[in-house]
């Protein structure tokens, strides 16, 4: 695995890129935000990158106490334009808890379009939780000016 830190966008975040192969090449793209004692803050990342599909997932956490300042919405937006810029990718998808409306805020800010819910899909604490689909295509990010 080879990683390496992109510049920071912000002083809080910093992008890490993790590149490794496992029989097709795959990419996982993350930012972790910390700060000056590098306590773990919070993560916005790929995942389920689909080469075949052109498609990946972003998923993302932030601590209670950094939530409500544009962070995730921000680094998610990077990641986005990097999916679809220089990954070449055609879909991105995000999935929320049903119930977290923190959570399906982000996807809907950015544009992305409610496309379902899995039921059960995910395991929280001491229950299973319904998880919302949200998808954009690049032609739609295209469209909207983002890229």
């Amino acid at each position: 695995m080879v990683g390496f830190i992109a510049e920071k966008i912000d002083p809080l975040w910093s992008f890490v890129f993790d590149f490794f192969q496992s029989g097709l090449p795959r990419m996982k793209v993350s930012a972790s935000l910390s700060g000056i004692k590098t306590r773990w803050r919070g993560k916005s990342n790929t995942t389920n990158l689909d080469w075949t599909n052109r498609k990946t997932e972003i998923g993302y956490w932030l601590g209670e106490s950094f939530q409500g300042r544009g962070l995730v919405t921000k680094s998610c937006r990077v990641l986005i334009d990097y999916a679809f810029n220089e990954l070449k990718l055609n879909r991105v998808e995000m999935r929320c808890g049903v119930e977290n409306k923190k959570s399906r805020n982000i996807p809907e800010k950015l544009g992305f379009r409610e496309e379902g819910v899995v039921r059960q899909a995910g395991w929280l604490h001491d229950h299973f939780v319904d998880y919302v689909i949200y998808g954009m295509l690049a032609s739609e990010w295209r469209d909207e000016g983002k890229l």
